[in-house]
Formats: C-alpha cells, sequence, structure tokens
C-alpha cells in the first residue's frame, strides 16, 4: 500500500506546483520536503505561511493515508514558530493515536535542523479500500 500512496500523491496538482516532493512511506509515517525559493516568499522576504501549511498537509495526508486510501484532515492548526527562509524546509508527519476511525497526527517542520512550524491535526477514515 504504502508506494501506491506515494504515485497517488505524487498526482496531487496544487502540492506539485508548489514544489513539495515527497521523500518517504511508512506505515503512519511520511517525509517530504519543499526547497523554498523566490516564488515562494512573502513581502517581508520570508516564506508565506500558506506555502509551509501546503508542505505540511500534503505530508500529513500521504502519513493518514499510508495504510489505506480514503482518509481526509478534518482539523489542523499550525504554529509557526520561526520565520522560514530560502532553503530546504522539511516535513516529518507522524501518526500518534492510530483510530480505525479518527487517527492523529503530528507534523514537525524544520529548516537547517531547527523547528520553525508545528502542527497537529485529525484525521477521518471514510472507507477501507
Amino acid at each position: 500500500m504504502v508506494e501506491n500512496v506515494k504515485e497517488f500523491f505524487e498526482a496531487d496538482v496544487f502540492a506539485k506546483n508548489v514544489g513539495v516532493v515527497i521523500d518517504t512511506v511508512d506505515d503512519g509515517k511520511a517525509t517530504g520536503h519543499l526547497d523554498v525559493n523566490d516564488s515562494h516568499l512573502n513581502a517581508n522576504g520570508f516564506c508565506q505561511g500558506g506555502a509551509i501549511f501546503t508542505l505540511a498537509d500534503t505530508i500529513l495526508a500521504v502519513a493518514a493515508n499510508s495504510r489505506e486510501l480514503g482518509s481526509v484532515s478534518i482539523q489542523a492548526d499550525i504554529k509557526y514558530i520561526s520565520a522560514v527562509t530560502k532553503g530546504r524546509l522539511e516535513a516529518v508527519a507522524t501518526e500518534i493515536v492510530n483510530h480505525h476511525r479518527l487517527p492523529s497526527f503530528d507534523v514537525i517542520l524544520t529548516q537547517n535542523g531547527n523547528i520553525v512550524a508545528k502542527m497537529g491535526a485529525l484525521c477521518y477514515h471514510k472507507s477501507k479500500k
């Protein structure tokens, strides 16, 4: 199932256009990155929050669907801890509660080894496929 999930999400046109790359997928876990460049910067010269959220949300979706397709996020909140600049932004999504219908996840975003944002999310497994 893990390889099918990676292939499925590599067809995500929006995430692909933003520049999100899926690196690894395992049961309940996924990693990915975004190479932040000038097109991701806001008026202050830092990475736009929407680009950061897109990376977190995409890697969350991959992790949530790693066991079976049919999972969607129903709640997600993000805390921006420090500014993100040009360079590699990495995300790790980890399932913290493996519930049959309402699994919970943490997504940690880092740049240069420093935590720059954290997302907590609740998902819903719609169906088994």
